[in-house]
């Protein structure tokens, strides 16, 4: 697939196990474009040309690349005579062929002695304007032409783009095309939440930076980050200059320098938006040195972290040698504001800090200031006066629409794949679970026996469940394995093979249109609770590629008494189902018509609700 988008300039990319948004915006890249520059290998990790990062550091990352090749060509030998392995194997050829290329550039480079400096790399408007022109006339390309117009501010070629989509037949009879190309030319949902935080960063930069101060960001390279009302906000780290560098520090030593060369420079104030803040875990001596010499004036969980550059007095902190171990997970997540050595210089931050503007973060430094100097009636107040200035919370999920409600204790159990966000408050000892959907990651399932000591009755007919569930909870006396689907009547159903025979997922809906596939009994989830003898169901996960939109239906009919639901909402990309985002959205909606509030989102479409009866009044 990638040879033929890359002999004809096809501007979309492919890689195994990412989701594929079909969405042009200015900064993508045509296949043919990227791949004289960059060279990616999945999703895990990329072996980068040296455009981007040189010839010494791509060089080092070849060894990455030698050992896919060799786990790539064991897959194939473990799985002769499969199709799947003509796949492999041209990703074998791709990657050989590039890695033998690069090393004769690379000798060359050797050889001549001379330096190499990455250059800067555009991709704007309108290069794609002038592609995507070029394309056979269709409906994909007038609706790539509008979208991309009216980002350039073109309105009449906008207009002209949108006349000829109209005489374009919509893909549902019920739509008109333009409202059909309307809804798929939406941004994916992880791109509007990405869009939320940068206006959430640049609201509390206005509320604690002062406007003449100067402002480095750990952009990536966003240009978006730098627009702080009219701050002079600069990319971190950058290049001479002042452009993004394009890749990160090689370690803590040049990530320092390059922040004290800026803070020589003029820079006063350092923003770490949530997306960035795992530099301050992986370069732990730069973490060190930002704590022991320069205060942390704002730190708002899943939008920023700021620290102010111009704090002298914090360079006395050194001589203390306490401040590493301050943990960025309790600053990052409230439970201290500043490390506990403040004290040293806590007057100097009780002047400085009276006279930020009005609001909550001034207030609440001045709390913990003044439990630092033992003023526990003056830190009372600047408590009172923090709660008076709160705004009220409200937070919504950009899919749907629909309001997400705050709940404590909210905390995911199990693993960064198969766990889940569930309210631990709300999951009382010995409770009983159903979770639908086990494949190959029972984290969750085990987390909640451990933490309230769970019963768990677990339901998937895949035969890799089975033997995955047998090897990690054969001793588990609380752990209950059912070999059948959850379905919204009891009968045998085929389970589909995913087009990835690695992968473990098995769907009724044939959700990738394979044509391999097993059958198994399906059992309605009311049938399942009399037969196990259970009125109510304390938490039900349903993971069950595209079947959860009958089991709901089939749960709200029967008024079932469930406590917490967990559901992966799947996008079906087949004849069945085309209109998946406004389905998600109609569910959602059920369970909220029926007494669920939503409590927790995640980006792969994880959903948490629970009942409206465990939510604080």
């Amino acid at each position: 697939m990638n040879m033929v988008l890359d002999r004809n300039d096809i501007p979309i990319y492919y890689a195994e196990d990412a989701y594929i948004h079909h969405y042009v915006s200015p900064d993508r890249m045509t296949k043919a474009y990227f791949r004289n520059r960059a060279h990616w290998s999945g999703v895990t990790h990329a072996y980068v040309h040296r455009l981007f990062f040189g010839y010494e550091e791509a060089f080092k990352r070849t060894k990455l690349q030698w050992s896919e090749l060799w786990l790539k060509l064991r897959v194939v030998m473990r799985n002769r005579g499969k199709p799947e392995n003509f796949s492999r194997l041209c990703q074998i050829a791709c990657l050989v062929t590039w890695l033998i290329k690069f090393y004769q550039d690379y000798l060359l480079y050797k050889l001549s002695g001379r330096s190499y400096t990455p250059p800067q790399v555009t991709w704007t408007t309108q290069n794609w304007l002038d592609e995507i022109s070029r394309w056979p006339d269709g409906q994909e390309k007038y609706e790539q032409l509008y979208q991309l117009y009216l980002t350039a501010g073109e309105i009449e070629g906008a207009r002209q783009a949108l006349a000829k989509l109209e005489t374009y037949p919509p893909a549902d009879p019920s739509k008109s095309a333009t409202a059909s190309w309307k809804e798929w030319s939406a941004p994916p949902p992880w791109r509007l939440r990405y869009e939320q935080l940068v206006r959430q960063l640049r609201d509390v930069v206005e509320a604690t930076v002062p406007r003449q101060g100067a402002v480095l960001v750990v952009s990536k390279g966003d240009g978006k980050l730098l627009k702080l009302n009219g701050r002079r906000a600069w990319h971190f780290p950058q290049d001479d200059h002042g452009k993004y560098t394009g890749y990160y520090p090689a370690d803590s030593a040049a990530a320092i320098a390059q922040l004290e060369t800026l803070r020589g420079k003029g820079a006063d104030f350092i923003v770490f938006p949530s997306t960035a803040c795992w530099w301050l875990e992986h370069y732990g001596e730069f973490r060190q040195h930002l704590l022991r010499h320069y205060q942390m004036m704002s730190h708002q969980k899943e939008i920023c972290l700021i620290f102010d550059l111009r704090a002298p007095g914090g360079r006395q902190l050194d001589r203390v040698g306490e401040a590493s171990s301050t943990s960025i997970e309790d600053q990052f997540t409230g439970q201290r504001m500043l490390p506990p050595q403040v004290a040293l210089t806590a007057e100097y931050w009780i002047k400085e800090i009276s006279g930020w503007p009005e609001g909550v973060t001034k207030y609440v430094q001045l709390h913990h200031l003044f439990l630092t100097v033992g003023d526990t009636a003056r830190a009372e107040e600047a408590l009172r006066q923090a709660a008076e200035r709160l705004p009220p919370v409200r937070t919504v999920d950009t899919l749907t629409g629909t309001e997400i409600h705050s709940i404590k204790g909210l905390e995911k159990l199990g693993s960064a794949y198969g766990g889940w966000i569930v309210p631990t408050l709300d999951i009382s000892a010995g409770a009983v679970c159903y979770l639908a959907g086990v494949g190959e990651d029972i984290t969750f399932d085990l987390a909640l026996i451990e933490r309230f000591n769970c019963s768990v009755f677990a339901f998937d007919p895949t035969p890799r469940a089975k033997l995955h569930v047998h090897k990690q909870a054969a001793q588990r006396s609380q752990f209950h394995f059912f070999e059948f689907g959850l379905w919204d009547a009891e009968e045998i159903l085929k389970f589909y093979a995913p087009a990835n025979s690695e992968h473990v997922s098995h769907s009724v809906l044939n959700l990738q249109n394979s044509d391999r596939y097993f059958e198994a009994p399906c059992k309605r989830l009311s049938a399942i609770m009399r037969e196990m003898g259970h009125s109510r169901i304390q938490l039900l996960k349903l993971d069950i590629e595209g079947a959860e939109y009958r089991v709901i239906d089939s749960l709200v009919e029967d008024r079932l008494d469930i406590g917490i639901i967990c559901v992966e909402y799947h996008a079906v990309h087949n004849d069945a189902d085309d209109e998946f985002p406004g389905k998600i959205k109609k569910y959602v909606a059920r369970l909220c018509e029926i007494g669920y509030a939503l409590v927790a989102v995640e980006p792969h479409l994880n959903y948490t609700f629970v009942k409206r009866s465990f939510l604080a009044p």
